[in-house]
């Protein structure tokens, strides 16, 4: 679709487009490395799709993150991916495909947001497995209801990406054939109670 007005995006992007965003392949790389730091090693990235570069750039920069840290801890042989749609329902799909293998069950998740990371953890209670004592499970974003699930996450800023990407708009508005921008803004881990050292 063409558009032909001024346009800035906030969080979802592509490249080559103006936006405002956190960097989403350090977002996935903090949030794995949380959990390599806790001891886990057999750690799975939930709802990451294959495609996720012709869809949504930022998703395959979180998965990108993920690969980077695994890889920085010598964990390449752990790597693996869980396809689903980035959303509750999609995380619930996905978990109960992963979770249910007993025998290739990981010790941790990182989901690629926060709405997948719930609807895996709601898969996890449904057969029977506790989070974060037999499951570590870490999202992206900081949803609204990430808290109320006690989710560790990767927290980014909408209030300061909104001021930032009207602030982005402003200047295209006087420069309309000026460079796409992307702008980056900082965020951080908060750590909540859905990850724990793995059971021995």
């Amino acid at each position: 679709m063409q558009v032909d007005s001024p346009l800035v995006s906030v969080g979802a992007y592509r490249e080559h487009t103006s936006a405002v965003s956190i960097d989403d392949a350090a977002a996935a790389r903090i949030a794995t490395e949380h959990l390599i730091d806790l001891g886990h090693r057999d750690i799975v990235f939930l709802c990451g799709r294959a495609d996720a570069a012709t869809h949504a750039y930022g998703d395959e920069q979180r998965r990108a993150g993920y690969r980077s840290a695994m890889t920085a801890a010598d964990l390449e042989s752990h790597i693996r991916f869980a396809e689903g749609a980035p959303t509750m329902p999609g995380g619930y799909e996905a978990g109960v495909r992963m979770l249910g293998d007993r025998q290739h069950r990981p010790t941790a998740v990182l989901a690629v947001c926060d709405e997948a990371a719930i609807g895996a953890m709601i898969a996890a209670r449904r057969l029977g497995l506790s989070v974060p004592a037999e499951l570590s499970i870490v999202g992206i974003d900081d949803h609204e209801h990430a808290e109320m699930f006690t989710l560790t996450t990767v927290r980014q800023q909408p209030r300061a990406q909104g001021r930032a990407a009207v602030e982005l708009l402003r200047q295209h508005i006087k420069a309309p054939d000026a460079a796409s921008v992307q702008r980056v803004l900082p965020s951080e881990l908060v750590v909540r109670a859905s990850t724990a050292v793995p059971r021995a």
